[in-house]
């Protein structure tokens, strides 16, 4: 058919729990004549049996990530949210495989952002200008980044997060639903933020979880 592209590469989705699924989904609405890639379907480890079990897909774990063997040419999207096992897919599979990024039909992104490697923006996220994600991070449904904001590598936000203009996050921060991180704050590596929880100051201790409004050190 004209406008299909021939030769694809081959996709797989990291994972196959609940963000990976969502992911599964979501890829349907890409039009067929803009993808130059192949779904495959699912790699994960089933140390602890196979999420897939109850739940519909037109997909199956095809493996393990850890140990597939990776045709020259394929792609990747890491479909896990926690930050420690972003970074450990990302880090793994780099020399391997492309992580292509993910973002969502209806996601609005503004002019002079920087979305590397690994990004998956998910749908109804809006990202203002002059945004700098770091590689492999993840913007969960209906998130929102403010302008001049500054992101380091393996973050996750999940849903509904909002974040101010000039918001600056380290390393694998971790944000839960429908937290807020008001203008020109700054927060520490590795930090985690609770559901719901506002920060009004800066974080720099790291490692730390906050809770609550204003969030504080639990």
């Amino acid at each position: 058919m004209e406008g299909i592209v021939q030769n694809k590469a081959r996709l797989f989705i990291i994972g196959a729990s609940h963000l990976a699924r969502e992911l599964e989904s979501w890829l349907c609405f890409i039009p067929e004549e803009k993808k130059d890639w192949e779904l495959q379907g699912f790699l994960h480890n089933m140390g602890n049996g196979n999420p897939l079990n109850g739940f519909p897909s037109d997909y199956e774990i095809l493996g393990d990530w850890e140990n597939y063997p990776f045709h020259k040419g394929d792609r990747c999207i890491i479909g896990v949210a926690d930050v420690e096992w972003r970074e450990k897919i990302y880090n793994k599979l780099k020399d391997k495989v492309w992580f292509m990024p993910f973002i969502a039909h209806n996601a609005i992104i503004g002019k002079f952002n920087i979305i590397p490697d690994g990004t998956v923006i998910c749908p109804n996220c809006i990202i203002s200008t002059n945004v700098k994600l770091g590689k492999a991070c993840l913007l969960n449904i209906g998130t929102q980044l403010g302008h001049d904001v500054e992101m380091g590598n393996f973050c996750s936000l999940m849903a509904n997060v909002d974040l101010g203009g000039f918001v600056k996050l380290g390393n694998k921060v971790f944000m839960g639903t429908n937290s807020t991180i008001i203008p020109s704050r700054k927060i520490a590596s590795q930090v985690r933020i609770g559901a719901g929880a506002i920060v009004v100051r800066n974080i720099k201790k790291e490692g730390i979880t906050v809770f609550g409004n204003p969030a504080e050190e639990m």
